[in-house]
């Protein structure tokens, strides 16, 4: 394990050391695959472990990195990588690396749409975009329309929320961006961020039940 820093590997005999000395303080667990897992049997040993060893410096920050590096470049199960990775990303505040992974990373396909809105809610710009508000449509330019994927899952631009990326098939919302994510006045596409022209005819960005519920802008601050 201590490859995630760049060192050698712990010999095995020493983490069946460690693992009986922490004995009254583990407990066993099995994940979805029959494997053993181990956890501390309480949150305030967790919480105790975390303060003796990741101080307030950056040190978490670090421990945070190479737990996410290591979920992302090495480990091999697609599951525990969609369970883990985005938690860890949005613990960091790594907010860039976290809406790539959700959109562009086929593992992440697997995540559940209110598990993706959720992640995407915590960055959605803030401010009001409902009726009466300083606001200007967003919309998707006539070439990126019928192209897919642009947000996540695999259906066509123009059908897919803007945030999370499932599929709107009715009851769709407008999605809007405010007066300071649209500062030219002037209508981009929010896929290839090229200006909107009128043919092939461009299409409104729309959002799901549960991205649409909150009436404000939806740029990410990443």
């Amino acid at each position: 394990m201590s490859s995630l820093d760049g060192g050698a590997e712990i010999p095995t005999m020493h983490w069946a050391s460690f693992r009986r000395t922490l004995s009254s303080l583990l407990r066993v667990g099995r994940d979805y695959r029959g494997r053993d897992t181990l956890n501390f049997f309480h949150g305030s040993v967790v919480q105790a472990v975390e303060q003796c060893l990741l101080s307030p410096d950056n040190s978490r920050g670090q421990y945070l990195l190479s737990l996410a590096d290591y979920y992302d470049h090495k480990c091999t199960d697609d599951a525990i990588v969609v369970y883990h990775l985005p938690r860890l990303l949005q613990e960091a505040r790594l907010n860039g690396r976290l809406v790539e992974f959700l959109r562009k990373d086929p593992r992440a396909r697997s995540i559940q749409a209110h598990t993706r809105a959720q992640y995407l809610k915590a960055l959605r710009c803030f401010h009001v975009c409902r009726n009466g508000f300083p606001r200007s449509a967003a919309m998707i330019c006539g070439m990126c329309t019928f192209k897919i994927g642009a947000f996540g899952q695999l259906f066509p631009n123009k059908q897919s929320c803007v945030l999370c990326g499932t599929h709107v098939a009715i009851m769709g919302k407008e999605a809007f961006l405010c007066p300071q994510h649209n500062r030219t006045g002037r209508s981009e596409c929010l896929v290839c961020k090229l200006p909107i022209i009128g043919v092939p005819p461009p299409s409104p960005a729309i959002l799901c039940h549960m991205c649409g519920f909150s009436e404000t802008c939806i740029s990410l601050n990443i």
